[in-house]
């Protein structure tokens, strides 16, 4: 498992999502210099992740230590511990469970998963909080360093809801004498983009955001930041990934949150059982169903080389 040099601060982590072949993903992320790299382990529409090879396990293992990389795994789209269908439920969470022993199996110590709402508030605060012991539970059960941290991502504006849910799940763990350094979350700007009410700039838009990840942060409730490009315009309630700098966010309003991530190292970190929930991962994404690639030139490259990274 990735283990960031021991501080007092956080430490933010640059990646991206890299798609197909896992170990070749983790290659590739290391030819470019990043620090963290997000994948799937399987089909992204499927609930349960299929049995993956043991040379694979194997081989994902030792790249984590020779490379010294971060690596965070997606969860299925398709889990939702929070569908008002109970057999969804219920298959959720034995999906989730089952993720995290496949990625401890590989020391993935970061899991990410969408949020998905359809219940009310009072519903999804019960539903968080019997899965939050129920999850660290399961965590507790393994030796620390194979341990998961589990980031719920938000699916729409309400990064605030979010994090405040992701907090009663917090106060609950400490209520009953657990740690609760396994619940955090995963900020996707871009779907905060994508469901607002539009902004009248960037600036604007940003500086409503921007207060409330660093409230997050400092509260050791944000763990991984999803930044991306898009086709439709603010407040559209559409959203189809472009490269970044292709669509309507732009590369110059990427950079600035980039830029804006270097304020994080300053946060001081408040747990200490955990080495990976001291590290923020900011993880650019992209269009999948394309062949191309990382290339030297490519948007990627050209922002992780501009002097965003720690290094």
């Amino acid at each position: 498992m990735y283990i960031p040099a021991s501080s007092k601060y956080l430490k933010v982590l640059y990646g991206a999502h890299i798609y197909g072949p896992k170990t070749a993903a983790m290659h590739r992320a290391r030819e470019l210099g990043f620090d963290t790299v997000q994948i799937f382990l399987g089909g992204p529409q499927r609930m349960f992740v299929r049995d993956i090879r043991e040379d694979i396990k194997t081989a994902i293992k030792e790249l984590i230590a020779e490379k010294n990389i971060c690596v965070i795994a997606h969860a299925p789209y398709a889990m939702n511990i929070f569908s008002k269908d109970a057999d969804i439920r219920s298959s959720s969470w034995s999906a989730i469970m089952h993720h995290s022993s496949v990625c401890s199996e590989m020391n993935i110590g970061i899991a990410v998963m969408h949020e998905n709402r359809t219940m009310d508030r009072e519903k999804r605060i019960h539903t968080v909080k019997a899965f939050a012991i129920a999850y660290t539970e399961h965590e507790l059960k393994r030796k620390p360093g194979e341990r998961v941290i589990l980031a719920f991502e938000n699916q729409n504006d309400k990064i605030d809801e979010l994090y405040e849910l992701v907090m009663e799940a917090k106060d609950e763990l400490e209520r009953v004498g657990l740690p609760s350094s396994y619940i955090t979350t995963c900020a996707d700007i871009t779907h905060v983009y994508m469901y607002t009410r539009p902004a009248k700039s960037w600036e604007e838009f940003t500086g409503n955001l921007f207060p409330v990840l660093l409230k997050m942060a400092e509260n050791g409730a944000l763990n991984v930041i999803h930044v991306s490009d898009t086709a439709h315009p603010m407040g559209s309630n559409k959203h189809r990934h472009t490269f970044i700098g292709e669509g309507t966010i732009g590369m110059e309003n990427i950079y600035s949150v980039l830029k804006w991530t270097k304020k994080l190292r300053k946060v001081k970190a408040i747990y200490k059982d955990v080495p990976l929930s001291k590290t923020i991962s900011v993880i650019l994404e992209h269009p999948s169903n394309t062949l191309r690639t990382f290339e030297s030139d490519d948007a990627f490259s050209i922002i992780l080389k501009s002097g965003i990274r720690h290094r």
